[in-house]
């Protein structure tokens, strides 16, 4: 039987372990490895660790064919897709991304200099993304136009932080079928 590995980068000051990642945890099966590693702001810092996480995952089930699912929400969707581009995985899902950190990033305090350190990325094509409605931080409406040709897009009710336990569960579903679950 194949390996099931889901990676969950979240956004900004968030952490690996957290609510949410609980959330994940106690809705997916228990033979899903799920992996959230806190990411440390940074777009240099951030891909170090996200990219050790991986490969340490990687290398331990090399042996093992495995299906993966990587996750992002907010700066984590720019990380997301930053990993499925470098290694190759074609699952991808999307909360409230930011994939163009240096236009977004300066409305939350971060310097123009630091923002500008992060580039900007198109989704993978046939990646799933959620869009909230109300999200404070990104117009959806207009940006992801650019994408629904390309990408699974869903726009659903609520706001960036998407914490809403239905939410949450609209994602594991879409882990679920990502994975063949």
């Amino acid at each position: 039987m194949k390996e099931k590995i889901v990676f969950y980068f979240h956004g900004k000051d968030g952490k690996g372990e957290s609510p949410r990642s609980q959330m994940f945890r106690n809705l997916l099966p228990a033979d899903v490895k799920l992996v959230c590693p806190t990411i440390p702001f940074g777009a240099t810092e951030s891909l170090d660790v996200a990219d050790k996480a991986v490969m340490d995952v990687m290398l331990e089930n090399v042996n093992a064919q495995a299906d993966v699912v990587v996750v992002g929400m907010s700066l984590g969707g720019w990380l997301a897709t930053v990993v499925c581009e470098t290694w190759g995985f074609k699952n991808c899902i999307l909360i409230n991304p930011s994939l163009s950190p240096a236009t977004s990033l300066p409305r939350s305090g971060v310097s123009k200099e630091e923002a500008d350190k992060y580039f900007a990325v198109s989704p993978i094509s046939g990646s799933t993304i959620f869009c909230a409605n109300r999200d404070e931080l990104f117009d959806f409406a207009t940006i992801a136009k650019d994408w629904e040709p390309f990408c699974d897009v869903r726009h659903v009710s609520g706001d960036h932080k998407f914490d809403k336990t239905v939410q949450t569960e609209m994602v594991v579903a879409e882990m679920k079928k990502k994975l063949g679950l």
